[in-house]
């Protein structure tokens, strides 16, 4: 690997540690503030960095250097530049970071897998804050580095053990679904016993369905999940996902629409193309999502459009992204406010939707509360 010569101070005029001018000080610190906060700087159990309005290194604190796999800071600078030169990011979730910490001048424990020296790959959460001047102008950006490869260990035993769960749980449903279409068949049931089998039948028939459902969406993570392509009428779906949540619509007074854009006279239709299930699954997702956002009395609007290229997306409610999960608003695990929510929501619509080769992104904000908007490709001409 070349090395790079160490970039200048972060701070040049002032101390690293606080904002007290060098020429008052003289050349390290030497008040009282500025060498505790050294030393907490030093010694700190988690890595702390400056970097400059390019990203790139400017002081790093001895932790830093060996969570990357380096001897010192000085060793970790002379060979490291940038930021992002060894995080594990796409440039979409690059571009996301990036516009957050643009618009909040802050982020908070974004989970991402940094490249240490000899290549392994370690799970870290980086929060990172603006610094600025009185003019607004940024000074550096200060960050700091938390080791979570023990979380992440035990996250995946959770996943192991209930995809085994799930899987171990198939072959008694199948019997139990089995027998009850078998005896519906054989005997002459009437009146609320009849009711009884088929609803033995049908709901071990849609608890088999999750399952497979959840036993996709892991293949999906592993990039090893192929959908079906079918065309299906995105419309019809979304009036019955909206028709299923109908209670809790009416819980909070909200209004449920379905709006079909483009010139077709045919208002009423529009043709998709994907594996149908899992296309409702991500869109009752999505939904369930909004409802809970948004305020009470207020309006969820599914927006769809086709065109050449793209089916397209959009599922709006007046309820705003907490600040604090919008950079991992898309990962799995990525929850605010919702003491029963698991944080997967989002997260398996972005997987149903990356397997079908489409994208996933949202706008929010206060005032226009918060869109998702979905990419699929069209594979079959537009009729």
């Amino acid at each position: 690997m070349p090395e790079h010569t160490p970039p200048p101070s972060a701070v040049e005029g002032f101390c690293s540690i606080c904002p007290v001018s060098m020429e008052q000080e003289g050349d390290a610190p030497s008040c009282q503030e500025c060498i505790r906060y050294r030393d907490l700087y030093v010694n700190a159990p988690l890595g702390i960095f400056q970097c400059d309005g390019e990203r790139r290194f400017l002081n790093v604190n001895p932790q830093l250097a060996f969570l990357y796999g380096f001897e010192s800071p000085e060793q970790f600078l002379a060979n490291v530049t940038y930021v992002t030169e060894r995080l594990q990011l796409r440039e979409d979730e690059l571009q996301d970071a990036l516009g957050t910490l643009q618009r909040e001048g802050v982020i908070h424990n974004y989970e991402v897998q940094l490249q240490r020296k000899d290549g392994s790959l370690l799970w870290t959460t980086h929060s990172i804050r603006t610094v600025t001047a009185t003019d607004g102008s940024i000074i550096f950006y200060d960050g700091f580095v938390t080791d979570i490869s023990e979380k992440k260990e035990l996250e995946k035993l959770r996943d192991d053990v209930a995809r085994m769960t799930r899987h171990d749980m198939k072959s008694p449903l199948l019997s139990i679904v089995a027998a009850a279409r078998l005896l519906n068949k054989r005997l002459t049931l009437e009146g609320e016993e009849a009711e009884m089998l088929q609803d033995i039948h049908d709901k071990g028939a849609q608890v088999l369905e999750m399952i497979n459902t959840s036993l996709d969406l892991f293949k999906m993570e592993q990039r090893d999940y192929q959908p079906r392509f079918e065309p299906f009428d995105m419309a019809a779906l979304a009036r019955s996902v909206g028709r299923s949540m109908l209670p809790a619509y009416e819980e909070k007074r909200l209004r449920f629409e379905v709006v079909v854009d483009g010139p077709e006279k045919d208002a009423e239709r529009c043709e998709f193309e994907g594996e149908e299930r899992h296309i409702e699954t991500m869109l009752m997702n999505l939904v369930k999502n909004a409802l809970e956002a948004a305020p009470e009395g207020s309006t969820i609007t599914v927006r769809l459009n086709r065109n050449e290229t793209f089916c397209e997306l959009d599922v709006h409610n007046l309820g705003a992204i907490p600040k604090d999960i919008r950079p991992r608003f898309f990962q799995r695990y990525s929850t605010s406010g919702k003491p029963e929510g698991l944080g997967l929501g989002a997260y398996s619509a972005r997987l149903i939707t990356e397997a079908h080769g489409g994208s996933i992104s949202y706008k929010t904000s206060e005032e226009d509360g918060t869109h998702i908007q979905v990419k699929l490709p069209c594979r079959q001409p537009k009729k």
